[in-house]
């Protein structure tokens, strides 16, 4: 892996600086299986339900459901229109899908994968999703109208639409009443209470950074943002706001994650990249690898009991931006 360090270094901050380590050392990772898919259109989230070993994977007008001991699908729920993300709320019996063609959120029984109902919002683009289980809410992070519908996951209301601020993106819940989101025209992390549904306070972050996915570390208090525009991932302090660190990472970033056991940081990017992050400690971090995956693979999500990574993508017509036709696919990357 060819490095320039001036390069890199120029641009972080003296704190960033200080607190990172690059070096060439491999994470053993590979490529080993791809899943076939059926249909067409763009995609975004995955979703890992690891109590089910069942994946995810959204796809325009449908989710694949996915065994992940066998890499099959098992399942697909149709009938959808621009999904961007999957929520579980695994207590209540239920997954919730956010479409956001035509600004709905589907409801499905979570063991049967059976359809429930649909509820209307009145947003614009409801693209991410999360479940609260603190405050039993499902979240729909809505990027035209800059703000959030909070619906009750037991009986399918929508609670409150709450102003969040320029495009919001990917969130993360801290478990004790606190959803942390990305606001990715407004290059700041917003600070949100659950129970009162609104937001405390942003967290500004560098200027353009266009920030995507988001992922928190528990037992620290950190959260990880990727940077899309700035191809960094800054960590920082979730009470504070405080910048521990800034890291390169590649192009065209989406999605974000942290596996707490291994302390690796996994940073999806859509140039075919996905650079893989050690944490030293809280504030020391050293990136490991540039892991190749395929152009396009952008979003990710990780099972944490086989620590298996899994990416979507799909291939495209030669020198455009246009998905050829059932060239969908989920990569499996495992040790």
């Amino acid at each position: 892996m060819n490095i320039n360090y001036k390069k890199i270094i120029g641009s972080l901050s003296i704190a960033a600086a200080l607190s990172i380590n690059i070096c060439t050392a491999q994470t053993g990772y590979k490529l080993t299986a791809q899943i076939p898919l059926q249909g067409n259109g763009k995609w975004d989230y995955l979703t890992m339900d690891e109590p089910k070993n069942r994946l995810f994977v959204s796809h325009f007008d449908r989710v694949h459901v996915l065994d992940t001991r066998t890499n099959k699908e098992i399942k697909t729920i149709q009938h959808l229109n621009g999904v961007h993300g999957i929520a579980l709320a695994v207590g209540l019996n239920k997954g919730f899908i956010s479409n956001g063609k035509d600004n709905t959120v589907s409801v499905f029984n979570y063991a049967t994968l059976d359809s429930i109902t649909t509820i209307p919002l009145k947003a614009d683009k409801a693209d991410a999703i999360m479940y609260d289980a603190f405050t039993k809410t499902v979240w729909v992070f809505c990027g035209n109208s800059n703000n959030a519908a909070v619906i009750d996951a037991a009986t399918n209301e929508v609670l409150k639409y709450v102003p969040i601020g320029k495009v919001p993106e990917f969130a993360v819940t801290n478990g004790k009443g606190l959803i942390y989101n990305n606001l990715e025209e407004g290059n700041a992390v917003a600070m949100i209470d659950a129970k009162t549904k609104a937001v405390i306070k942003s967290f500004p972050l560098e200027g353009e950074a266009a920030p995507t996915g988001l992922a928190i570390d528990l037992a620290n208090n950190l959260l990880f943002s990727t940077c899309a525009e700035t191809k960094k991932l800054t960590v920082l302090d979730a009470a504070s706001g405080k910048i521990v660190a800034s890291l390169p990472i590649s192009n065209k970033v989406d999605a974000v994650f942290f596996d707490a056991s291994s302390k690796l940081i996994f940073c999806s990017g859509g140039d075919g990249i996905t650079t893989i992050i050690k944490q030293e400690s809280k504030d020391k971090y050293s990136v490991l690898e540039s892991l190749t995956t395929k152009p396009g693979a952008k979003t990710l999500s990780f099972n944490t009991q086989t620590h298996t990574l899994y990416l979507s993508t799909a291939k495209f017509v030669a020198g455009t931006k246009d998905i050829q036709p059932n060239s969908f696919e989920v990569l499996v990357y495992s040790k």
